[in-house]
């Protein structure tokens, strides 16, 4: 049995996907602009792209953020839907006082996902694991 993606849910994923991946692509443009300005060679700038650096890293890493916010832009709210009609809901009971998830709305319960405490402390701890190994594992800034 074959599956079609409905043509809306592909407008919508290529109407975000696509302006920020050209600004993207223009910003990386006009950096290597001023840098050239600058009388800087193409075979050094060549030579920094190729090497050990953290410029392809970071390229990648904001085209996969553009790709996954396209993609909760255009599947979210469609994979919601289809989830809350075919799947049972599960309830956690706890004290605290927290916004639940399960509303109708996709950005609203990636809101509150994002912003629940337990989340943010998560991301507080791999932040600082982060820093601690670039610091470890690199002598030079050191």
């Amino acid at each position: 049995m074959a599956t079609f993606v409905d043509i809306s849910i592909l407008q919508n994923f290529s109407s975000i996907f696509t302006p920020w991946f050209t600004l993207l692509v223009i910003i990386i443009f006009f950096i290597l602009f001023a840098v050239r300005m600058f009388g800087v060679s193409s075979e050094t700038i060549t030579a920094e792209i190729t090497k050990k650096s953290a410029i392809v890293t970071w390229i990648l890493i904001l085209t996969a953020v553009i790709l996954l916010f396209s993609l909760g832009s255009g599947f979210g709210q469609k994979t919601l839907e289809q989830g809350q009609a075919n799947g049972t809901t599960v309830s956690v009971a706890t004290n605290a006082t927290t916004v639940p998830t399960d509303t109708g709305s996709f950005s609203q319960n990636l809101y509150n996902t994002l912003y629940h405490p337990k989340v943010l402390g998560l991301l507080l701890i791999m932040l600082t694991v982060v820093i601690a190994m670039l610091f470890l594992t690199d002598a030079d800034k050191l």
